[in-house]
Parts: structure tokens; C-alpha cells; sequence
């Protein structure tokens, strides 16, 4: 039963919202069922694809807004890449990251100098109302 609050919960609040799994429903599963981080996202990705994926692409489709032929040849070439990319980047950018970011955000840290906008200080000079005026303006 909590299951079913939660998503009404959650429904209720992504359409008033519009924001989705990522804001709300993955705080919800962590608050609710103590998931974590990890297996709260996968589960609002098993609850986000039947009414956002599927019922979407029916909609387009019933509207004759879907080239069904061409969505099958990109999703054969899309889908192992993205998984590819995904090992790649779990195997090199993760560690990678992990050895480049401390010196990084080391040195960001570091305090720097700061000078002033204007030299020495000075106000800076605003036309007086007459000389306003008496610019002329470009669409005039």
C-alpha cells in the first residue's frame, strides 16, 4: 500500500511540477524504502518508462509522428554504443576523475587577488540628464 501512496505522491507532484524520477521520485524511494541512491534510480526508471516511454510513443505514433523504420535503424546502432560509452567510461573517466579533481579543486580553492572595477577607485561617470537628451538615439 505504501508503494501506491508513494506513486500517487509522486505522480501528483511531477505533474504539477513537471519535473520527474531524478527530483522526485528517487528522494521518495530512498525516504520511503530505504533504498539507496543506486536502486532508487533504477526503480524510478522502472516506473517512469511505462507511462513516459511507452505512452508517449503511442501518442506520437497514433499521430502518424513516428518513422518506426528509422527508430529501429537508430536504436541498433544507439544501443551498443551507449552501453559501450557507459563501460568505457566507467573503466577510464571514473578513475581518471578521481586522480585529476583533487589538484583541480585544490588550486580553485586557492584565494585570489581581486582588483577594483575602476582605477584607483573612481566613481564611474554618468551623463548628466542634458547630455542624455542630447544623445541622439540610434533608431531616431
Amino acid at each position: 500500500m505504501l508503494a501506491v501512496i508513494v506513486g500517487l505522491i509522486g505522480g501528483t507532484l511531477s505533474g504539477l511540477t513537471g519535473l520527474g524520477g531524478g527530483f522526485i521520485m528517487v528522494p521518495l524511494l530512498v525516504y520511503f524504502f530505504g533504498m539507496s541512491q543506486h536502486g532508487a534510480q533504477g526503480t524510478s526508471l522502472a516506473v517512469l518508462l511505462p507511462p513516459l516511454g511507452l505512452l508517449a510513443f503511442m501518442q506520437y505514433y497514433r499521430n502518424g509522428h513516428v518513422d518506426v523504420h528509422v527508430a529501429v535503424l537508430v536504436a541498433v546502432g544507439f544501443s551498443p554504443l551507449v552501453v559501450n560509452t557507459r563501460l568505457s567510461i566507467e573503466r577510464y573517466a571514473i578513475p581518471m576523475a578521481e586522480i585529476l579533481a583533487p589538484p583541480v579543486l585544490e588550486e580553485l580553492s586557492q584565494p585570489r587577488p581581486t582588483r577594483p572595477l575602476l582605477a584607483h577607485g573612481q566613481a564611474p561617470k554618468l551623463p548628466s540628464p542634458k547630455q542624455k537628451s542630447e544623445v541622439s538615439h540610434p533608431c531616431h
